[in-house]
């Protein structure tokens, strides 16, 4: 779970956050490096290295005079595990420094925004800020949500920051979550959800394949007939469901029969859903789907007809969003605009360590299938080896 500072300690928290960040961010990435020297037998270390405005520079041992060649050829893969656009290697004196770009900060990060709040309930998400620079939360488990816009609107980023807000609020005797993402719209098959199969909330891995999606949602179905049954509603649970009309349109009734049952009934067994679509004017999600779908949140659309179709009112504007998780919410006929906060692989790294060392998780619902170890998340504690000089931040690793 997230802790929360009180308000008068909240920018110390913030700054501490920051340091944080770019302490397990700057670790990570040496022990990345040093595993892709590792496999491609270089030897070579991450002694520590300069943080500068848009490069962290990273100085390594000096005993590769034997591997210098082979290190250069190293570049796409060092490129690959850390997940960066640009990479260079030089050697000065006898000395190699791998210099990695930094990424573009996002307009607004989650952990900054949840450090914003006094305290969230549970089972609450976090959207983003509003126009007014104030934390946008919705409650999950009133009402199922659809997730409208074209296909950079930052939809699936949307999911990740709600199924990771849930997750840091909530523990797991509370919420659990499912995740199914149609394979045929991902480009390596698997989708930027991929990082959430080792949340410890997650009932089962991410499905892909239509057959595996048919049979989550068969059990979903099961479980909510057992629920009524039982006039049980707990733990809640989350089924996200990303590109929902190409799922309907690889599976039809096989999709639909269980997807309109659990929009009908899931709510009161505790099964609540959010679905998210580029054709919010689909004949798939004809009226009688969307009135199980009172919660909207709409991305940019293509024209006036398509924000007509995604809001469920008229002239809301949805045309002239900007994309990139700039999103408009509609509740009750009304509208609130945000920008959707964003969470990126490190910072979700970060927050799904803290979660497994906080807590000894049991799981209580049964699931659908065992869920992946941890291995890779297992990092040990960062040292406190940043200190300033000459205006540089300057570090240390551990073996430094």
């Amino acid at each position: 779970m997230f802790s929360f500072a009180p308000a008068q300690n909240r920018l110390e928290q913030r700054r501490q956050l920051q340091k944080q960040r770019l302490q397990y961010r700057v670790q990570l990435q040496s022990r990345q490096i040093e595993r892709v020297m590792d496999a491609h037998q270089v030897p070579a270390h991450v002694l520590g290295g300069v943080v500068l405005p848009d490069t962290v520079q990273f100085g390594l041992s000096p005993q590769l005079d034997a591997g210098w060649e082979k290190l250069k050829e190293l570049m796409a893969d060092l490129k690959c595990a850390l997940g960066v656009p640009n990479i260079s290697i030089e050697k000065d004196n006898g000395c190699v420094q791998i210099s990695v770009s930094m990424p573009q900060t996002a307009p607004v990060r989650l952990l900054d925004v949840m450090v914003m709040v006094d305290e969230i309930p549970a089972r609450t998400a976090v959207l983003g800020l509003t126009d007014g620079k104030r934390p946008l939360l919705l409650p999950i488990g009133e009402n199922h949500i659809l997730i409208s816009g074209v296909e950079d609107a930052g939809k699936t980023s949307l999911l990740r920051t709600i199924a990771t807000s849930l997750a840091l609020t909530a523990r797991q005797s509370q919420l659990q979550q499912v995740v199914i993402a149609p394979i045929a719209h991902q480009d390596d098959g698997f989708s930027r959800l991929e990082p959430l199969t080792v949340l410890p909330h997650m009932s089962a891995h991410i499905a892909y394949r239509l057959e595996d999606s048919c049979q989550l949602l068969n059990w979903l179905s099961a479980e909510m007939e057992n629920r009524l049954e039982l006039h049980e509603n707990t733990p809640a649970i989350l089924l996200m469901i990303d590109n929902v009309v190409a799922l309907i349109e690889a599976g039809q009734q096989a999709v639909m029969e269980p997807l309109i049952s659990l929009l009908q009934r899931g709510a009161e067994a505790g099964i609540h859903l959010i679905l998210t679509t580029n054709s919010p004017e689909s004949e798939w999600l004809c009226a009688h789907v969307k009135a199980s779908l009172p919660v909207r949140i709409v991305g940019k659309t293509q024209d006036t007809m398509q924000a007509s179709a995604a809001s469920g009112i008229g002239k809301c504007g949805a045309e002239f969003l900007l994309g990139e998780g700039d999103f408009l919410l509609v509740q009750d006929d009304q509208a609130i605009y945000f920008q959707s906060a964003f969470i990126g692989d490190y910072d979700l790294h970060m927050s799904i360590k803290q979660m497994y060392q906080r807590f000894t998780y049991s799981l209580l619902a049964r699931p659908y299938l065992i869920r992946p170890r941890l291995e890779s998340v297992n990092v040990a504690p960062i040292p406190d080896s940043f200190w300033v000089q000459n205006d540089e931040i300057r570090f240390d690793t551990e073996e430094g």
